[in-house]
């Protein structure tokens, strides 16, 4: 189907865009769907159940997230394969230990290790290790599910 006239004035996507993207367009222009263009004709489109069911962390917080840094050293070893999943794991885990080095300020490093995993077609599941380093204790926590 070409695109009508009407239908220039609609957000479109392409099939190569991001999902952090498509949840930012969506947002902005308080859409449920936007069309999926490739070659000036609409060949699908993507709507919020597909963001939402992909199991993307707090999606509604995150896309209006400035991005999050920190004076603290934050490492992350085994980042989801998905971009968006990727960067809200970071924001995150950065906004958590933003939040502890008001406590502890002596925070010198903070490192996580997601570990995932899943059987057949089910839900995947997150083994999570954190490992925050200060000048005078070094703290470790673990979370599954």
């Amino acid at each position: 189907m070409k695109i009508e006239p009407i239908l220039k004035f609609v957000p479109k996507i392409s099939t190569d865009t991001s999902l952090l993207h498509v949840a930012h367009v969506m947002a902005k222009y308080r859409l449920r769907a936007l069309p999926v263009v490739q070659d000036n004709t609409i060949i699908g489109k993507i709507d919020v159940r597909v963001i939402v069911n992909d199991n993307l962390w707090g999606f509604p917080k995150l896309i209006f997230a400035k991005e999050t840094k920190s004076d603290t050293p934050v490492y992350i070893v085994g980042l989801p394969d998905d971009p968006f999943e990727a960067e809200a794991a970071k924001i995150k885990f950065t906004r958590l230990i933003n939040s502890l080095s008001k406590f502890i300020p002596q925070i010198l490093e903070a490192r996580s290790i997601i570990k995932s995993s899943s059987s057949g077609g089910q839900r995947e599941h997150y083994k999570i290790n954190v490992f925050i380093k200060t000048a005078k204790d070094n703290f470790i926590y673990s979370s599954s599910g």
